[in-house]
């Protein structure tokens, strides 16, 4: 079974916090759905590629229980930035906008 895991993001999130939460996510599920909401919030591309760090960091968990991405953000800025950083890293997973 899927479990979907919501995270709200926000610009100066604390990364050893998200990693733990990311991590534990992995560990007390078999596979995971991960919600990121980023409404109302100013994440920058720095903060995506720290996430991205945090996911290369758990590559193999990520592989094995990972089914989807979901990102909730507002605004056609954002979106065309967000879609843009996300096709730059070649997700192999799928990774919905919202």
């Amino acid at each position: 079974m899927i479990q979907d895991v919501y995270i709200k993001l926000h610009h100066s999130m604390d990364i050893k916090e998200f990693y733990t939460q990311i991590k534990k996510s992995y560990e007390n599920n078999e596979k995971v759905r991960f919600i990121f909401d980023a409404t109302g919030s100013n994440v920058s591309i720095e903060d995506m590629n720290k996430i991205k760090q945090v996911f290369d960091k758990l590559e193999t968990e990520t592989k094995e229980k990972l089914e989807e991405t979901c990102i909730i953000i507002e605004g056609d800025i954002k979106r065309t930035i967000v879609n843009t950083f996300i096709s730059t890293i070649k997700s192999k997973k799928p990774v919905r906008i919202l």
